[in-house]
This record gives C-alpha cells, sequence and structure tokens, in this order.
C-alpha cells in the first residue's frame, strides 16, 4: 500500500505539470489573440515553470530519502 501511495504522488506531479503546461499553451495562444495580457501569460508560465522544477527536485532528492 505504501508503494501505491509513492507511486500515486509521483502521477499526481505529473498530472499538475501537465494541466500547467496546457493552460500555459493556451495563454500563449489567447495573448497571441490579444485576449489576455503579457502578465497573465506570464503568470501561466511561471506556475508551470514552478511544478516543473519541483518535480524535478523530488525526483533529484527521492534517491536520498
Amino acid at each position: 500500500m505504501r508503494q501505491v501511495k509513492g507511486i500515486q504522488k509521483w502521477i499526481d506531479g505529473y498530472n499538475e505539470v501537465n494541466t500547467l503546461t496546457d493552460e500555459l499553451e493556451l495563454a500563449y495562444d489567447f495573448y497571441k489573440e490579444d485576449l489576455i495580457t503579457e502578465e497573465e501569460a506570464n503568470q501561466a508560465y511561471t506556475k508551470a515553470l514552478e511544478a516543473v522544477e519541483n518535480l524535478e527536485l523530488k525526483n533529484m532528492l527521492r534517491g536520498e530519502a
């Protein structure tokens, strides 16, 4: 059961990154169409970047735990 929970955390992290990168892609398309501001597009980029970096950090630290 513990192993399943560990795998589920990785799946959740992947799903979060996937969702945020999809939102970033939409934000870029909306920005090109002048539907959102550059600041809003940058916010989507920052959220996606943070999620990717957090998942990468978790991956680097998993061998140390």
